[in-house]
């Protein structure tokens, strides 16, 4: 599944997205509450994925039965999660901070095997697994 773009105007709904298999994000996700991702292969996330509207409540959750590559900006509000049953790689251009490059309350990252992280956290707290 390739998605390339993805806007929730609605200002009620979740972004929810289900993947059967490996999903690739090349364009930005903007949703004014939360953004939840999971895909049974891996996901690749080459663009922005932005959610909040300083709510506590809006958070970014990605999870991955195989590898996670970020290579964007991820923001939000509250909370950053991603989690990958195999490999998670955060490049050297992404980053993961709050709204407005300002730090996010909390993000967990949990790899399986291989954790690397070569790009930018701005996070009050960070919990690494």
């Amino acid at each position: 599944m390739q998605l390339n773009n993805i806007e929730n105007r609605s200002n009620q709904y979740d972004i929810a997205i289900d993947s059967g298999a490996e999903l690739q994000i090349q364009a930005a996700i903007d949703s004014p509450d939360d953004v939840r991702i999971k895909a049974d292969d891996g996901s690749l996330v080459d663009a922005p994925i932005t959610a909040g509207n300083v709510r506590a409540a809006d958070d970014v959750k990605i999870k991955a039965r195989g590898n996670i590559e970020v290579a964007g900006a991820v923001e939000a509000f509250d909370r950053i999660e991603l989690s990958a049953r195999n490999d998670l790689t955060l490049l050297s251009q992404a980053s993961l901070t709050g709204l407005d490059d300002g730090k996010a309350r909390f993000v967990y990252l949990h790899a399986g095997d291989e954790l690397n992280l070569d790009g930018f956290i701005n996070a009050e707290r960070i919990v690494v697994c």
